[in-house]
């Protein structure tokens, strides 16, 4: 078999290509459109084995959250002082910005990505060429949105290293996955399997693979990685089992997919992941009760505005306009303002706010603010609500044009092809509406 090294190695280069305007080409993308049925037609749709049985219980020991909180506040303090005590060591300072950004990940909260950056720039003040505060501010660079500044910093670290190791080709991951650039994240995922078989791969792998369509093979991957899952890796144990509960939902088996979702939040009851699709799920089965419940979980860890809309988005249901309304206005309130402060806004939730006033100025707001996000990733939910504005707006030629590009590339999700649907109908062609609606159904039947 031919060795995958030196495809992601000039996969690379296509990128670093890219990166000066150079036009991407992937060997797997189509010249010509397909046609929907083509393109979206051969959903997977697995019965459950007893591989999901057996996988689903966590049989490590749970550690105690106390004692986790604890020793990272010990370590911080340490860090913090080593930096006081040697304020020339670079390494230090990105010991100690990674110490910020572990805080950042388990609380939720941004500030600590600020200290990280602030560290990391003063390490860089220190030692020029330094991977290590690189990596640091690329991470903060994801949690931006900023992907743009995140693709320099990636080829940053590329070049100063003399091979893929895990962390290049998590960056690269992600950062394709962000482009929708699936060919070249699964080739990065499976050299990462290949050299690191444990859940972190194998869970990167899966996830490319879903975003392709190909549930099988991904919950496949996700049990591998259970199976091989270590002790204190709790997050990690709990992602994968909340991502197997996802697919498992797209597939229509929801009994099975709520036992994970389950699973996951024991293991760690602060997965937001697991709260929101625990929510998506009892949502979709009208137990709005539960759906509630579990999206006052999720904000009560992260008051995310994210959750303030599921939150109205149930009282909408149960007809309590005054209590969605105002939810959503305190929703909108929270999100402008992470806008103007220009850290770490969430363009696409506000345009979603947006486009459910249906109004002619909010539509149009939609749209601009999609312009700006769909310039630094064309994930499947951002050509989603890009579409969608764009829909809104009378562009049905546009929106046509950027859902066919990334169905070209191979993306499938289940509001893309319902858009899709929506857009050709809007067009005049009722076969290929059809077509879109049919393969949504398919694909995703936890789709109300």
């Amino acid at each position: 078999m031919k060795s995958t090294q030196p495809l992601l190695l000039s996969t690379l280069m296509v990128v670093a290509l890219s990166a000066t305007g150079a036009y991407l080409i992937s060997s797997g993308v189509l010249s010509s459109p397909p046609s929907p049925p083509n393109n979206t037609d051969t959903a997977l749709h697995a019965s459950p084995s007893l591989s999901a049985e057996a996988v689903l219980p966590y049989t490590l020991l749970l550690p105690d959250p106390h004692k986790q909180a604890a020793d990272r506040a010990r370590n911080l303090a340490f860090y913090q002082k080593r930096v006081k005590t040697a304020p020339t060591s670079f390494l230090d300072h990105n010991l100690l910005a990674n110490a910020y950004i572990t805080q950042a990940k388990v609380t939720h909260d941004t500030s600590w990505y600020l200290l990280a950056q602030k560290t990391a720039e003063r390490s860089l003040d220190l030692h020029a060429t330094n991977p290590g505060a690189w990596q640091v501010l690329f991470a903060i660079a994801q949690a931006k949105h900023d992907f743009v500044s995140a693709e320099k910093l990636h080829l940053q670290i590329l070049k100063a290293n003399a091979g893929a190791n895990s962390a290049i080709l998590a960056n690269h991951i992600s950062q394709r996955m962000a482009q929708n650039q699936l060919l070249e994240a699964r080739e990065a995922a499976e050299l990462w399997v290949k050299k690191e078989p444990l859940l972190s791969a194998l869970s990167q792998l899966a996830l490319v693979e879903e975003a392709q369509g190909h549930y099988d093979e991904a919950l496949a991957h996700l049990y591998k990685g259970i199976q091989r899952e270590q002790t204190g890796d709790t997050l990690g144990s709990s992602q994968a089992r909340a991502w197997a509960g996802r697919i498992l939902a797209k597939q229509g088996h929801f009994g099975l997919a709520e036992r994970f979702y389950q699973e996951a939040l024991r293991i760690d009851p602060q997965n937001l992941l697991a709260h929101e699709l625990q929510g998506d799920l009892a949502f979709k089965n009208q137990d709005y009760s539960k759906a509630l419940a579990a999206y006052s979980s999720a904000s009560v860890i992260d008051p995310a505005p994210v959750f303030l809309l599921k939150q109205a988005q149930v009282h909408a249901a149960l007809a309590q306009e005054p209590q969605a309304n105002a939810l959503k206005r305190e929703a909108e309130a929270a999100l402008r303002r992470e806008l103007t402060g220009n850290r770490f806004g969430h363009r696409r939730e506000l345009a979603l706010i947006l486009l459910e006033k249906n109004t002619p100025t909010s539509a149009q707001e939609a749209q601009t603010l999609m312009t700006q996000e769909y310039a630094l990733r064309q994930d499947p939910k951002t050509v989603y609500l890009f579409a969608r504005s764009l829909n809104a707006n009378h562009q049905w030629g546009k929106a046509q044009e950027i859902i066919q590009r990334a169905l070209d590339q191979g993306a499938v999700e289940g509001r893309l092809l319902q858009e899709a649907a929506r857009t050709e109908a809007h067009l005049g062609d009722k076969q290929k509406a059809a077509a879109y609606t049919r393969a949504a159904q398919r694909y995703d039947r936890s789709l109300s």
